[in-house]
């Protein structure tokens, strides 16, 4: 029996043994595992600061070209400003020469006009006398022919008027012969109706002949225009 418990004692020191190496194994294939990681992610980033690092030299590289370029301009702009600092003393020394000359042009401008403003006030002073005296005269002309309007309108008034008056005058005379006429009309045919019964009496014997009565001649009228 201590065999057998000897044995199995063993059987499981070996198989504890066993286990404990195979984690180990297990923990060294994953530590090369992280450590095959880490020496990529390491080369990756190696070429990544290579490949900064070489185009901070080219922006480098690419920085002094643009400095030396802006030098240049720089020493370019200098000059030009020189050059135009010159060209502006020289203008400046001529715009001075133009005023002043300008500056007795128009002194001798002012004197001259000032010169003919006293004569066209003079002359205004003239021609406002000269408009006013027309000015007078075109007024009482205005007055004058407002009177004459007035009286014109006056007069037209009056025959209106009067033209008013004969057409409500004629306006009854046409009424009244209307009046005659429609009598003249209802007489005519009472006329009418008693010689027809007169032409045809109640006791005339038959076969005779009817006397041929004369028709009234229709009363007439003169009648002015109708206006």
């Amino acid at each position: 029996m201590s065999c057998n418990s000897w044995n199995e004692a063993l059987d499981g020191a070996h198989e504890t043994l066993q286990g404990t190496l195979a984690e180990r194994e297990h923990a060294l294939s994953q530590r090369e595992q992280a450590l095959d990681a880490a020496t990529r992610h390491l080369a990756e980033r190696e070429q990544a600061t290579a490949a900064r690092a070489q185009a901070l030299e080219e922006s480098l590289s690419l920085a002094r070209e643009q400095l030396l370029a802006g030098n240049r301009r720089a020493d370019t702009l200098e000059a030009t400003l020189q050059e135009r600092d010159t060209q502006c003393g020289r203008l400046r020394a001529r715009i001075e020469m133009q005023e002043a000359d300008l500056r007795a042009r128009l002194d001798s401008a002012s004197a001259a006009h000032q010169a003919e403003r006293t004569k066209l006030e003079a002359r205004y002073a003239a021609a406002e006398v000269r408009w006013l005296t027309e000015v007078d005269r075109a007024r009482q002309l205005t007055k004058e022919s407002a009177k004459e309007a007035e009286r014109q309108m006056k007069d037209l008034r009056n025959r209106v008027e009067l033209l008013q008056t004969e057409r409500d005058h004629l306006r009854q005379e046409r009424l009244e012969a209307r009046a005659e006429l429609k009598t003249a009309s209802a007489v005519r045919e009472q006329l009418e109706a008693r010689l027809r019964a007169l032409a045809n009496p109640v006791g005339r014997a038959p076969g005779t002949r009817r006397p041929k009565a004369k028709r009234p001649r229709k009363p007439t009228r003169t009648m002015g225009p109708a206006r």
